[in-house]
């Protein structure tokens, strides 16, 4: 009798358990959804926004004053510390375009309106993204780095950040149909 009494004992504990945990331990949609906003904002860009304040930095006035005013040793480290400046930033845009490219993936995996015409154009302005993106880091490298060609690398992430976010509007539009079109 002890024998069946202990293991009704223990499976009750075990039906108590899954019961508290198919109760509080599942997320419910809303948290899903929350999780899924905040996921996306992490991939969404962030560096375009200091261009204004990195275009400063390729101002050729400072590095004549610096000339004139400044001991050459501390011009030099100046001029370092500005190529480490926009080194990051370039490395800033390519990460943030990392992140556009795995949000178009998903956007391509969750709409129906994507096409492989528009995946293709995708996946062309990564190869184009990236040859520049190289070619950027060597011409900072070999101290020829024209203000443009940052402004064009930055317009390509800004761009598609913009792109995506008009996709992400489409689907979050036809969200609340889908939702309503599930619960009838």
């Amino acid at each position: 009798m002890s024998a069946t009494f202990a293991f009704m004992v223990v499976l009750s504990i075990l039906v108590l358990l899954a019961l508290l945990w198919l109760i509080f331990g599942r997320q419910t949609p809303k948290t899903d959804l929350a999780a899924a906003a905040l996921e996306i904002k992490r991939l969404l860009p962030v560096h375009c926004s200091h261009f204004p304040q990195i275009c400063g930095i390729l101002k050729d006035e400072d590095e004549r004053f610096m000339r004139r005013r400044a001991p050459a040793d501390i011009t030099k480290r100046w001029r370092a510390q500005r190529r480490q400046i926009l080194r990051l930033y370039i490395q800033g845009l390519a990460q943030d375009f990392r992140g556009l490219e795995r949000l178009a993936r998903l956007i391509a995996a969750l709409s129906p309106e994507v096409k492989r015409k528009q995946e293709w154009e995708w996946l062309w302005l990564g190869v184009q993204f990236r040859v520049l993106y190289r070619v950027t880091l060597v011409r900072l490298a070999v101290h020829r780095l024209e203000p443009n060609e940052l402004a064009t690398l930055t317009e390509m992430v800004a761009d598609l950040g913009l792109i995506l976010g008009r996709w992400i509007d489409r689907l979050t539009e036809a969200l609340p149909q889908a939702q309503r079109s599930t619960t009838h």
